[in-house]
């Protein structure tokens, strides 16, 4: 419980720049949401983010552009891109993602290894997204 009352909302490393942030904002631990198919199978989200490097979410339609520069940037040993969606790796059906994180909308996510958001923005802005990765990943 404790950690999921620590947050970094005002660190440099994170970054909020939704015009509707929901319930989970840049800065905070984002919870686990189960329920979800994760290429096919039965998975948690904390299934997806495991390992030792950051995790891109894309939620929603529209960030295939974004996704795939990033894929072109850095290297997957470093970030793991993860589309959300129902024709995303990821398939939310039961709503559980969302509902959890309080999203509306389509957002893209960055999610730290420690699983803090480091970026939640709905804007196409690549410049932001990958400042944000530098200061994670370098």
């Amino acid at each position: 419980m404790l950690q999921l009352t620590l947050n970094y909302r005002d660190s440099v490393l994170a970054r909020e720049q939704r015009a509707a942030p929901g319930l989970v904002v840049a800065g905070d631990r984002i919870p686990d949401a189960t329920d979800l198919l994760w290429n096919g199978k039965p998975a948690r989200l904390f299934d997806v983010l495991r390992g030792p490097r950051a995790t891109v979410l894309a939620i929603g339609e529209g960030w295939g552009e974004a996704l795939a520069a990033l894929r072109a940037r850095f290297p997957e040993a470093q970030l793991a891109l993860v589309q959300v969606g129902a024709n995303g790796q990821v398939v939310d059906a039961a709503g559980r993602l969302q509902a959890g994180l309080g999203i509306t909308g389509a957002p893209l996510l960055v999610i730290r290894p420690d699983k803090y958001l480091g970026l939640a923005t709905d804007r196409a802005d690549a410049a932001a997204v990958e400042a944000c990765l530098q200061r994670l990943i370098g």
